[in-house]
């Protein structure tokens, strides 16, 4: 319901690149986010219940975990990526680079719909980190 009260806010907004299909793309972002929660909520080996019977001393099975955790980690990751993206879309930002300010490609928010960044600062700020990393 708040939903339906917002978009037509954000549909005002002129900044936006994608003002004409405000909702159709608050809808795209929110089954991504639906998908997401559920990957999170699943079943699993990391679901709740199978992390309150994690015994100390299960080294086996320590790498797995281990894998679980970096997968868990990086769905969490994704979920706050498609929130911000919609928080975009309803402040009227969506579709500009967070850094710079200008406009994302098409093309780039059609392959991710949650990108915040354009090609340019996306690259800037990965080889600054894989300086860093040197």
């Amino acid at each position: 319901m708040q939903d339906a009260v917002l978009l037509p806010r954000t549909q005002s907004h002129g900044n936006s690149l994608f003002n004409d299909s405000a909702g159709e793309t608050w809808n795209w972002l929110q089954n991504l986010k639906e998908e997401v929660s559920r990957d999170l909520l699943g079943e699993g080996p990391l679901c709740r219940s199978e992390i309150l019977d994690l015994r100390e001393g299960e080294e086996a099975n320590a790498n797995a975990w281990d894998v679980e955790w970096l997968h868990r980690a990086q769905l969490e990751a994704r979920l706050r990526e498609i929130v911000d993206a919609q928080d975009r879309l309803l402040d009227g930002t969506y579709g500009k680079c967070v850094e710079c300010g200008e406009q994302i490609a098409t093309g780039r928010l059609m392959a991710d719909p949650a990108a915040q960044l354009c090609l340019d600062c996306q690259r800037m700020i990965e080889s600054d980190h894989k300086f860093s990393t040197l």
